[in-house]
């Protein structure tokens, strides 16, 4: 049935420009909402917020996982702990470690990890990176539905 709709040259031109469309409304409306955030973060507005508050592990809790990477001297991607020596220090804080993992803010290199202080002061920087990984598959996808469909 789907094969017999792509056959008509009108309807694959149809849906090729539905697809650019909203690809650049996407990308347009992303756009919009980050140049807007950033904006407010240069005034100085102290209600852009990154995470939800009531989420997450205490400051306390993160400057103590923190805390072994810089006794350990797991700083940057040249120096890194392994899992092992990692869980032992932080025996408790398991979920402090996979919540500062999901944030890039702990890399994990060959099963070593480390501390990305860089990531931990630049949010924005996290942020788009994520979007863009996010962007990059969603268009993998959409590619590669147009090649099986076409």
């Amino acid at each position: 049935m789907v094969k017999m709709l792509y056959q008509f040259e009108e309807f694959k031109s149809a849906i090729i420009h539905d697809y650019i469309f909203s690809l650049l409304f996407t990308v347009l409306g992303a756009g919009g909402i980050i140049m807007n955030i950033k904006r407010s973060i240069d005034a100085g507005d102290e209600k852009v917020s990154f995470s939800n508050p009531f989420y997450g592990p205490s400051n306390e809790d993160i400057d103590s996982v923190k805390e072994v990477f810089k006794t350990k001297q797991a700083m940057s991607k040249d120096h890194t702990i392994t899992k092992d020596e990692l869980m032992s220090e932080i025996a408790g804080k398991e979920n402090v470690l996979n919540f500062l993992i999901a944030r890039g803010i702990v890399v994990r290199k060959k099963n070593t990890y480390y501390f990305n202080e860089e990531n931990e002061r630049n949010p924005i920087k996290r942020a788009l990176k994520i979007t863009g990984i996010t962007f990059g598959i969603v268009i993998l996808v959409i590619f590669i539905i147009a090649i099986i469909f076409a």
